[in-house]
């Protein structure tokens, strides 16, 4: 309890097994002191190696696919399908989907022809996380290794949609730049490059060809001798190609046309080559003697990005292999946009945007609890000292954060930084306890080094059980959550585990290193104080 709460005239009992405790705890705390710069010293070598090993060998993601239980698919067939072509390979897909998820699979949604005739979409909904026989990343690599077996796909792409908000794909490179060669160049190099990256699939880009078109030249001269009439040929084409109304019918209160058209498999440059016309004496004369018939690519959209020509490089990440931030690295780095194409620039979007706009928001709102924190303290203690003693604990308990996420083989996410972001007001309130009840010590004796150790072990004793008590405390709420004791919340987890293992060694330092600093800061004052009477 607080020491203004406790009685002056009677004394408490304390418990046998806890009096051991404090007793060890005291010598333990007296080694220390004596030993107290290199405390310091290792504690800070420490935390600078455990940042250096979290920024080497962890990986960060914004929004890991944990506990997802919906996957979407993409089908993309050859531009000027039909509507019906389309749905019969999404057909397919469908029985293919419901073959990999079995009895796991919750429903399917599939969306054809909304857009374009060539594209469909697909929302594959999963049994809840807790009672499913896998994964949704096992099943996503399964529907993905399988997907060659749409012979009839373009494209056929798998993803999982991430908790959070809407952030497109996750890793996206916008090639922004008015030199149409450069900027060609840079996305294919850009695409080959994102090709060969381990952990990086379904790689896409905005600027790829349209419908190829088929352009038939006639030659009039020719049509003349052969006394071929232009409106003939023009309804034959636009018959081969749209087809004809030839009749209608009444069917109740709605008309029925009735069109005449070629199959799509005649859609073809040969086709038309043999298409056979008839003349003004009513012989069939081949198209191809009077025309040149060629097949052209068809043009890709034009994207622009402030007003300049942009093409867009996409691709997902799979989490278990590499990060977002990796593959920009590695990807920017190769290209080498400034050697290789001054002209051309980069925007990061996808979930590399979010990742960085994420970050910035939390190192603002750090800033703000940190500054706000330490104007509290201020007005509370009346120093500029004492706050950076109550505060020095809190880059400290990041120690207990990374090998916690490490041990227990997790990536560190958005959620697992609010955690520690939470960690830094119980952090700060143990160290309170702490540093005001040995100023309130100090006071009472006389300032020399001895009585310094004597109220500071004494101090840190006193307060042992108040700060164990709310370690254990708060450590009984969050580790159930962490663990899934009793359910499990995929959101929720990392915050626990970083909250309550941040705070479990954050106690260490406020219980170890705080004395220690404590103790430098009555050395440091007490030195600045001989050197003023000297001078």
């Amino acid at each position: 309890l607080p020491a203004h709460l406790a009685s002056s005239h009677e004394k408490i009992k304390s418990s046998h097994w806890f009096d051991a405790v404090e007793v060890w705890f005291e010598d333990f705390l007296s080694a220390v002191l004596k030993w107290r710069y290199m405390v310091v010293i290792v504690f800070a070598l420490m935390l600078a190696a455990s940042l250096y090993f979290a920024k080497t060998n962890m990986k960060f993601v914004l929004f890991p696919a944990i506990g997802v239980d919906t996957i979407s698919a993409r089908l993309q067939m050859p531009a000027g399908s039909s509507l019906g072509y389309t749905e019969s390979v999404s057909e397919q897909i469908e029985a293919l989907i419901s073959e990999v998820v079995g009895e796991d699979l919750e429903s399917i949604t599939s969306n054809v022809g909304k857009y374009f005739t060539h594209v469909a979409r697909f929302t594959i909904e999963l049994s809840p996380s807790s009672e499913r026989v896998q994964t949704s990343k096992a099943l996503l690599k399964q529907l993905k290794a399988r997907a060659g077996e749409i012979t009839a796909a373009e494209k056929l792409k798998f993803s999982i949609r991430r908790p959070g908000p809407p952030q497109g794909e996750d890793v996206e490179i916008n090639l922004v730049g008015s030199d149409h060669v450069q900027r060609q160049v840079a996305a294919d190099q850009l695409e080959e490059i994102l090709s060969s990256i381990d952990g990086l699939d379904n790689i896409n880009r905005d600027d790829e060809p349209g419908k190829a078109r088929i352009e038939v030249v006639l030659d009039f001269e020719k049509m003349a001798r052969l006394e071929i009439d232009f409106s003939v040929v023009s309804q034959y084409l636009k018959t081969a190609f749209t087809g004809i109304d030839v009749t209608d019918m009444r069917d109740g209160q709605n008309d029925v046309n009735f069109r005449i058209y070629f199959g799509d498999g005649l859609h073809s440059q040969a086709f038309i080559q043999s298409l056979k016309v008839n003349n003004r004496k009513g012989h069939l004369v081949p198209i191809s003697q009077f025309s040149s018939i060629r097949q052209i690519e068809g043009e890709p959209d034009f994207n622009h990005f402030n007003g300049q020509r942009s093409t867009l490089v996409s691709g997902s990440v799979d989490d278990e292999i590499t990060t977002v931030s990796r593959v920009m690295d590695e990807a920017l780095e190769r290209l080498d946009l400034t050697s290789n194409f001054p002209n051309i620039r980069v925007i990061k979007e996808g979930g590399a945007k979010e990742t960085m706009q994420s970050m910035d928001s939390f190192k603002r709102a750090f800033v703000m609890a940190i500054f706000g924190i330490f104007l509290l303290l201020v007005l509370l203690f009346n120093s500029y000292t004492q706050p950076l003693l109550v505060l020095s604990a809190i880059p400290f308990s990041v120690i207990g954060v990374i090998w916690a996420f490490f041990l227990h083989g997790e990536t560190l996410s958005f959620f697992a930084i609010l955690g520690t972001l939470a960690l830094v007001g119980v952090i700060v309130n143990d160290s309170l306890v702490l540093v005001s009840h040995l100023n309130y010590l100090k006071a009472k004796v006389v300032d020399t080094t001895a009585s310094a150790h004597g109220f500071v072990i004494k101090g840190a004793k006193d307060r042992l059980r108040a700060v164990v008590l709310t370690t254990l405390t708060t450590l009984a709420g969050v580790i159930p959550l962490a663990y899934g004791i009793g359910g499990t919340d995929y959101i929720l987890q990392p915050m626990a585990l970083s909250l309550g293992y941040g705070l479990l060694f954050g106690t260490v330092m406020t219980l170890v290193l705080l004395p220690c600093l404590y103790l430098i800061n009555h050395d440091f004052v007490g030195w600045v104080k001989r050197l003023g009477k000297t001078t």
